[in-house]
């Protein structure tokens, strides 16, 4: 009988080993369910926050981009008041030329790229622009009388 003791015993030794080893397989297997599922969620965090980071990349980009257009809008139209842009570009020169280190418009190398393009395609000296009130008297503009028996009339007595 000591046999069957001992055989019996052996067998819940072996049953309950079996047991807490499933129970550790379990355990192991929650434990690492759990960790994929934290990992997960870390994961879709991250995911997420590099998708709106990605998305505000984008939109400042955009934003940049419409800036840089805008910019150069400006410097062209900055440009056109002392040459047409078109005619430095015919010229082989660049327009940004006209622009100082920082950037900015600088009227003085306007001024000079207009010289050197004018003078790169044989157009010669700018003309001025038309005197707008040219042949016009000044009195007429103060609104003087116009003549001289008017000068003296009451109504023109108390201008100062």
């Amino acid at each position: 009988m000591a046999n069957d003791d001992t055989d019996v015993l052996d067998t819940d030794t072996d049953a309950e080993t079996g047991t807490d080893t499933e129970t550790d397989d379990t355990a192991e297997e929650v434990s690492d369910d759990a960790a994929k599922d934290e990992t997960g969620e870390q994961s879709g965090k991250a995911g997420s926050e590099a998708a709106r980071y990605r998305r505000r990349l984008r939109e400042t980009e955009a934003e940049r981009d419409a800036l840089r257009t805008q910019l150069a809008a400006q410097h062209e139209s900055l440009l056109a008041g002392v040459i047409e842009p078109k005619l430095v570009r015919a010229a082989g020169f660049d327009p940004a030329e006209a622009l100082d280190d920082n950037g900015v418009f600088d009227p003085d190398k306007a001024a000079d790229l207009a010289r050197r393009t004018n003078g790169e395609l044989g157009l010669g000296p700018r003309r001025p622009l038309p005197v707008s009130v040219a042949g016009q008297s000044r009195d007429r503009d103060r609104g003087a009388p116009r003549r001289l028996a008017g000068a003296f009339s009451p109504e023109n007595l108390h201008r100062g």
